[in-house]
């Protein structure tokens, strides 16, 4: 709960977002603020991952 994941919605939407679940419900919260919260079923998002880290390169 709370961690970022690659979900995919509805088997043919992937997506990375943070993953938190309310009651029946699954909250997919965008890190970028101009970004809604979408909230779906649990029967309608299936982790495909969880970030583990970030690499950045600087040139």
């Amino acid at each position: 709960d709370n961690d970022i994941v690659v979900a995919l919605v509805d088997r043919e939407e992937a997506t990375l977002k943070r993953l938190r679940k309310s009651g029946e419900q699954v909250e997919l919260i965008s890190e970028n603020p101009d970004f809604e919260t979408r909230v779906f079923g649990p029967d309608r998002v299936e982790v495909q991952g969880i970030l583990v880290g970030l690499v950045r390169r600087y040139h």
